[in-house]
């Protein structure tokens, strides 16, 4: 099975790509967010909760004590010290379920060929010795801008601009990303356009496995 990892910048569609290569074949293609990981990892019960909480306070929870991802954000974020901070809490947890569930899909799933995982800092983590192709999604700047402020309506032009260009920061460009991927997918255009090129690209990664 090969281990295939799927990348992009901010709002670029990855979750979008994720989803159509799931349906291109069930019993021979299988997906995975990282973010969904993340989601799991953040749950009280998790030892990850408790370290995330003992490094940025219970500012960054809830009322009802969950980890407000938002707040999270905004208290590691800007400041590069508390970033690695975080990451350095939160992504060997990431890596170690995304292999648990690589090999689960391996060991349950004789026929699968491709396991896919959305990672959206691939190529800054130095993810991508970890998997056999690499995959990047991209869109242009002021698409990236119109899908974030339709996920976040309740902020302003302005305000979304500046929380792209800020998250964008704490990524390599999408050119870059392109540049280092064994596979680039443009989400420029429209939703047919999007699922021919991944069905293209699942072609292409189906039969490197022949």
């Amino acid at each position: 099975m090969l281990r295939v990892a799927l990348t992009g910048g901010i709002a670029c569609g990855k979750s979008t790509v994720l989803k159509m290569f799931q349906q291109q074949d069930l019993d021979r293609i299988f997906t995975l967010s990282a973010d969904s990981l993340v989601h799991k990892l953040y749950e009280p019960s998790s030892p990850v909760y408790k370290q995330v909480v003992e490094a940025f306070g219970e500012t960054i929870l809830t009322p009802e004590k969950k980890i407000d991802r938002g707040k999270l954000a905004d208290a590691a974020f800007p400041d590069p010290e508390k970033r690695k901070k975080l990451e350095a809490i939160v992504h060997p947890a990431v890596i170690k379920g995304e292999m648990d569930w690589m090999e689960q899909v391996a060991r349950e799933h004789p026929r699968a060929q491709i396991g896919l995982i959305e990672i959206p800092l691939l190529f800054e983590t130095g993810s991508e010795k970890r998997f056999d192709k690499t995959i990047a999604v991209t869109c242009s700047p002021e698409q990236k801008l119109e899908r974030f402020r339709q996920r976040h309506r309740n902020l302003g032009e302005s305000e979304s601009r500046s929380e792209v260009e800020r998250r964008s920061q704490a990524q390599l460009p999408c050119e870059e990303k392109a540049r280092r991927a064994d596979f680039v997918i443009d989400n420029s255009k429209g939703l047919s356009e999007l699922d021919a090129a991944v069905r293209r690209t699942c072609k292409q990664i189906l039969e490197s496995v022949k």
